[in-house]
């Protein structure tokens, strides 16, 4: 036996077509309202059309150079044709033949631990400057100026709190008026019957009533005091990041240099330890 499905009257309407009548019977106010919700609908979806648009265009064409320059360096790499590969060979031929060779000078030979040593040590301490020590100091100063935007902003909002707290006799009084204002709202509305107008102001009082205590002056003085604290211990954090970021800064100005100066001078600064050490 066949399942018989009765469709209500609600049903039928939810699921059937909006009748074209129906639209042009609307209120030409909620028709304005509904044009209007769907111009704004399609100006939202074009922009962000339109920047997906442009970043695609962007990538395209930074690929399509990437892709190029792919190319040009793929088709131009022949190591055969251009000799690459021979030059390759004999260089690494004449460092064969010439180490055999100085392997049997005396010097050399027997102090080859030594030579190894010394330039070892050499290579060494660039590498954990380099490596190591320099990594570590541009952290350090990262942090370091991390802490110092971090504290600025403190400091920031610290001098808004204490600016509230000194202006507070001010705004007292801006929200007392405001308040008064709302009252003479109400009754306007109330003469007018207009009671949900009545309500909503009711309820923006309610708020600003919320927000505005009047504090006895010893709770003004010291609200106004624990602000002027609090602004000069974050003004303190402030210089001592300051003095922090400088001094990380620095450190690091430092290590670079000499990491500079360790590499230009690595090739004579070893080969005159080299001769002082095993030519006396």
């Amino acid at each position: 036996m066949e399942e018989v499905t009765e469709t209500t009257t609600a049903e039928a309407a939810a699921t059937s077509p909006t009748n074209p009548d129906d639209e042009k019977n609307a209120n030409p106010g909620d028709e304005l309202e509904r044009l209007r919700k769907e111009l704004q609908d399609a100006e939202n979806t074009l922009s962000v059309d339109t920047k997906k648009r442009d970043a695609l265009k962007t990538d395209v064409t930074a690929l399509e150079k990437i892709v190029g320059e792919f190319k040009q360096a793929s088709s131009s790499y022949d190591p055969e044709k251009s000799g690459l590969k021979h030059d390759r060979a004999d260089i690494q031929q004449y460092y064969d033949d010439k180490y055999r060779m100085i392997l049997t000078i005396p010097v050399i030979r027997d102090n080859q631990t030594k030579v190894e040593k010394i330039v070892k040590d050499s290579k060494d301490e660039i590498w954990k400057l380099e490596h190591e020590i320099i990594p570590q100091l541009r952290q350090a100063a990262n942090t370091a100026s991390g802490d110092y935007d971090d504290a600025k902003e403190d400091l920031s909002r610290k001098q808004l709190a204490y600016d509230g707290e000194k202006n507070y006799q001010k705004e007292l009084a801006s929200n007392l008026q405001k308040l008064k204002d709302f009252n003479n709202t109400i009754e306007k509305e109330e003469e007018k019957k207009n009671y949900l107008a009545m309500y909503f102001y009711l309820g923006e009082m309610k708020d600003l009533l919320g927000r505005t205590v009047v504090k006895t002056p010893e709770q003004y003085q010291e609200a106004l005091f624990a602000a002027f604290k609090a602004l000069n211990s974050a003004k303190d954090a402030l210089r001592e990041k300051q003095v922090k970021r400088e001094e990380a800064k620095n450190d690091l100005a430092v290590a670079e240099a000499k990491l500079k100066q360790l590499t230009d001078q690595r090739t004579e600064k070893t080969l005159k330890q080299l001769s002082e050490e095993l030519l006396k």
